[in-house]
């Protein structure tokens, strides 16, 4: 969560782009440079998908247990509960 702002700041600098940050103007890092801008933006969106991989892997154990191996592993985490 925190790599993909990261990566996503010199790839709009690399692209010449300003980069907006809850309101505030970020300093371009380097000049405009297209290849670079291409390299780090795949890099982004893989990222991306493997964060999206992650969620729905963690998605899947977490309703994995309460309906494949019956315990109440899902329920004990649940506030409130003892």
């Amino acid at each position: 969560m925190i790599l993909m702002p990261l990566a996503g700041w010199p790839a709009l600098s690399a692209e010449g782009q300003a980069t907006a940050f809850f309101g505030l103007q970020l300093p371009t890092l380097m000049a405009a440079n297209e290849n670079f801008a291409e390299i780090i933006k795949e890099v982004h969106e893989t990222g991306a998908v493997v964060g999206y991989l992650l969620i729905a892997l963690h998605a899947a154990a977490a309703l994995f247990h309460p309906y494949a191996v019956r315990d109440n592993t899902l329920k004990r985490m649940l506030p409130g509960r003892r």
